[in-house]
């Protein structure tokens, strides 16, 4: 008996649908299997979803609780969700696209634990995975030519350094930022709920 593969959902994949996912957007682009609005709601069972993708995604909804709620509905208990989206810090990558709403830091989906018990939001979301990157996609991904050298090694300097832990982390936004920005905000979240098939508590 072969195991069956995750049910994952990359949401607003345009025409860059991550292989094997369900690809989801409101446009009909090529390789979009099913068009909706995620700002309107989603057409997916409750704790249908393994893995939800939202690559360059959140900074384009009118409603960033609205949708993690959505998000966090579909998701398995337990379900990892992937988050890419411009930081705060870089003017340039965050408002150079006029349809950009919102720019995100570090600790704005730490808005979702658990522990803060919002009464804007009853999605639950731990965050696992928290990552700056000096370039869209991480400055590894830059092409190391020779007049790109400087800003290539500079860029690899400052992830190593702001990504070793969360508190070099909001040093970097606090202090490194102002004066070289980051692009790129990464964040994983776990789904924080009671499982459907969990044992009734005493």
């Amino acid at each position: 008996m072969t195991a069956r593969s995750p049910i994952v959902l990359d949401l607003g994949c345009g025409t860059r649908k991550t292989p094997g996912a369900i690809g989801a957007d409101r446009v009909p682009t090529p390789g979009v299997d099913v068009v909706c609005d995620l700002d309107a709601g989603l057409p997916f069972a409750d704790d249908s979803i393994e893995e939800v993708i939202l690559n360059h995604v959140v900074e384009h909804l009118d409603d960033l609780c609205a949708a993690m709620q959505e998000v966090w509905r579909v998701c398995r208990p337990g379900g990892t969700v992937r988050i890419w989206t411009p930081h705060f810090s870089s003017g340039m990558t965050s408002w150079s696209d006029p349809t950009h709403k919102r720019t995100c830091t570090s600790r704005t989906f730490a808005y979702f634990a658990p522990e803060n018990n919002s009464h804007y939001a009853r999605a639950r979301f731990r965050i696992q995975t928290l990552r700056l990157h000096y370039k869209l996609g991480g400055a590894k991904q830059a092409s190391p030519k020779l007049r790109h050298w400087l800003d290539y090694q500079l860029g690899r300097l400052l992830e190593r350094w702001a990504n070793r832990n969360r508190i070099n982390i909001e040093r970097a936004e606090r202090f490194v930022a102002r004066l070289v920005p980051f692009d790129e905000l990464y964040v994983e979240l776990r789904a924080e709920k009671k499982s459907a098939t969990a044992p009734p508590q005493p």
